[in-house]
């Protein structure tokens, strides 16, 4: 091939590339990889496009990837697959605010599945943007509530109290805390219930146990996003009375990235 190389055609150069990836000899197929995703022509031309993004990000090179998926949404903006391709490079190197952009571009160009839109929501929330999180929330729910069982209806719906509760929005969360426990009883949903009524009511209030919540641990009430909520402490010399109140059981620190979550528990 070096001696001749007009002589080569991309059919060749396809077989080639091939022949490396049974051999496993990945690195040593990009150069070609490359040049096929640049030169053919047609419907075909994609397939080497994708592999070529793909090989970029499966050998870790993230720079590669990023600059190949910005250059496929540059020449193809009208192409939706690119800048869901966009959205994955930058999730996989945790740039959420990013790949939100992406995934709202892609948004604008086609529907979006079931996982698409529960991502955008998470992603809303990643980015620090609670009452969009809510709204997506909502919207999801409202499409694709019927089809969950009780224990992954109660799980998203506690997704959307916590929003609109980091939105400070506390009437919404109130309001959705709520409407689960009309379903059925939920230690999540009761805390953030309490939480909020204890928050908007002054103290003391015979009417609040808040030492029992206290002991119960408003951990499991998954309240996340200190942020963004209201001051919880701002009545704290009252809430003494009822007893120690602990940041870190109210705030817990396992809450990096909202788009990672564990599909099975809401789907």
């Amino acid at each position: 091939m070096a001696a001749h190389p007009q002589k080569v055609t991309l059919e060749w150069k396809q077989t080639l590339v091939h022949i490396l990836f049974a051999l496993e000899k990945f690195r040593e197929a990009l150069p070609w990889l490359e040049e096929l995703a640049e030169k053919t022509q047609g419907e075909g031309r994609r397939q080497w496009q994708e592999m070529l993004l793909y090989q970029y990000l499966s050998l870790e090179m993230k720079q590669k990837a990023l600059a190949y998926a910005r250059h496929l949404t540059r020449i193809h903006p009208e192409d939706p697959g690119w800048w869901k391709a966009l959205a994955h490079v930058h999730l996989a190197d945790n740039r959420f605010e990013k790949a939100l952009a992406a995934m709202l571009s892609y948004s604008y160009l086609t529907p979006l599945t079931r996982e698409e839109s529960r991502l955008l929501a998470d992603l809303y929330l990643s980015c620090h943007i609670p009452e969009s999180a809510a709204r997506q929330y909502e919207k999801w729910l409202a499409h694709h509530g019927d089809t969950l069982s009780e224990k992954q209806l109660l799980n998203n719906i506690t997704a959307v109290s916590r929003a609109w509760l980091a939105a400070g929005n506390p009437d919404q969360a109130l309001a959705w805390a709520q409407k689960g426990l009309e379903k059925a009883s939920d230690p999540n949903l009761s805390g953030i219930k309490t939480y909020v009524l204890a928050t908007k009511t002054p103290l003391p209030l015979p009417t609040i146990a808040v030492r029992p919540l206290c002991r119960m641990g408003l951990r499991r009430s998954g309240i996340v996003g200190c942020d963004h909520l209201p001051d919880l402490f701002r009545g704290r010399k009252c809430l003494d009375r009822f007893g120690k109140i602990d940041k870190r059981s109210i705030f817990p620190r396992d809450q990096p990235a909202q788009a990672r979550h564990d599909p099975k528990e809401y789907h």
